[in-house]
């Protein structure tokens, strides 16, 4: 399955390739964590896209939980 990325200016390339059945997207604020989701949602409606919230003792985080195929984003 390709994401087409090619609208959005954070990431470092326009496709993204995924092809893994359960990937898990992590990463700090500002990295694009929900604009990704948000992309495979929107060009993939039948996936199974799911979001968690949560807070450490030192640290705030999200979670993505992406049943579609994996990939490796660079930053």
């Amino acid at each position: 399955m390709e994401i087409d990325l090619s609208n959005v200016a954070l990431f470092d390339r326009d496709i993204l390739e995924i092809n893994k059945p359960v990937n898990f997207i992590f990463g700090k604020n500002g990295t694009g964590k929900s604009t990704l989701s948000r992309l495979i949602k929107e060009q993939n409606p039948d996936k199974d896209v799911r979001i968690f919230h949560g807070v450490g003792l030192t640290h705030c985080f999200t979670f993505y939980y992406l049943k579609i195929p994996s990939f490796h984003l660079h930053f």
